[in-house]
């Protein structure tokens, strides 16, 4: 109980905390309930995964992928991370001079017009 307007230290005013909007549970019932008066027959998760397939067949690349991502799971991509962290201050600059070298010469522009400067 609140003192004063305060709850005394280690209590809690909200002891279950923030009600969550809809539980995941409710989903996952109402995912294989029957449609009701569908002439197939089919459960909501069935109808929502014949939409995305229609869709998909229509040409729309975003339900496309969804279908392959969660039918299939994401492809892994490999990560390559050279960060130099055992280098000396002289070798980091050393490899630095030498990309300035090698990358090519971008004209200037006007940061504004987007315009060459001459």
């Amino acid at each position: 109980m609140a003192l004063n307007g305060k709850w005394p230290k280690g209590v809690s005013g909200n002891p279950d905390g923030r009600p969550r909007k809809t539980p995941p549970h409710d989903i996952r019932q109402k995912w294989n309930m029957p449609i009701p008066k569908d002439y197939l027959g089919r459960t909501y998760g069935q109808a929502l995964v014949d939409k995305q397939f229609a869709r998909a067949l229509k040409g729309d690349i975003k339900a496309a992928e969804f279908l392959a991502s969660y039918g299939f799971g994401k492809p892994t991509q490999a990560v390559t991370l050279d960060a130099n962290v055992n280098l000396t201050r002289e070798q980091q600059v050393a490899k630095i001079e030498h990309l300035l070298e090698v990358l090519p010469v971008l004209p200037e522009t006007n940061e504004l017009t987007n315009e060459r400067v001459n």
